[in-house]
């Protein structure tokens, strides 16, 4: 198998990546969304000490995708 190419997909972009996933390969598709929930944003349930923690473990991926708290 040969990958000439490749895409990283967020899921925080999910609808708009999975539709340039599927122009990428000429297909029309949709992506359900199943087993949603409604929550707070992410940052809420973060403290310094738990941020630091995240931070020292995911420092590359959080400089990669330009995350931050």
């Amino acid at each position: 198998m040969c990958i000439r190419d490749s895409r990283i997909c967020l899921l925080e972009n999910i609808t708009e990546d999975f539709a340039l996933v599927c122009e990428d390969l000429g297909i029309t598709a949709e992506l359900p969304c199943i087993n949603s929930t409604s929550h707070k944003p992410y940052r809420e349930y973060y403290d310094g000490p738990l941020i630091n923690l995240v931070e020292a473990i995911y420092q590359k991926d959080i400089e990669r995708f330009s995350y931050e708290f």
